[in-house]
């Protein structure tokens, strides 16, 4: 599932936010999510983790199992804040044979320091084919909108 980061948004750079850093302390950390549907039935389970340079990396649980058959790999992108607790974020992945296509995962993030977890939603497209697909133009199918929430992966507090 894919992210709208600042790496999403042509003319921005995690090198030059748009939105500032006023986020970026408060939401860096990898974090567990569980994803589920806008219906509420689970999706899957992935693995955040939002740097403090802007960018990020998701590893999700059906990468192997895929999305109609085709299997996709780990997503990478970037995002921009959006106030000191909330950012948006873009990430892309490839899906692999027979599929082939890029896929574009548009997150929203708000960080809450209650829980010090982050929640928010997922906008999944995805485009045909590789070779010369634009994955921010206007061909992408919307595969559907998601909602996440997670808590922050921590050490743990008791050793073997």
């Amino acid at each position: 599932m894919a992210v709208g980061l600042v790496c999403g948004i042509p003319g921005a750079s995690a090198q030059t936010p748009a939105g500032g850093v006023a986020c970026r302390g408060a939401l860096a950390g990898t974090y567990l999510a569980t994803i589920r549907t806008e219906a509420g039935a689970f999706a899957s389970r992935a693995l955040v983790t939002i740097h403090g340079d802007g960018t990020l990396i998701i590893a999700d649980s059906r990468q192997h199992q895929g999305v109609h058959g085709s299997s996709f790999s780990a997503q990478q992108g970037g995002y921009r804040c959006a106030g000191p607790r909330a950012a948006q974020a873009s990430v892309l992945n490839f899906g692999y044979p027979p599929q082939e296509s890029i896929a574009r995962s548009d997150w929203s993030f708000t960080y809450d320091p209650a829980t010090t977890a982050v929640s928010g939603t997922i906008a999944l497209y995805i485009f045909s084919g590789v070779d010369g697909v634009d994955p921010y133009a206007a061909e992408g199918k919307r595969f559907g909108v998601f909602k996440f929430t997670s808590v922050r992966v921590m050490p743990a507090t008791k050793q073997p």
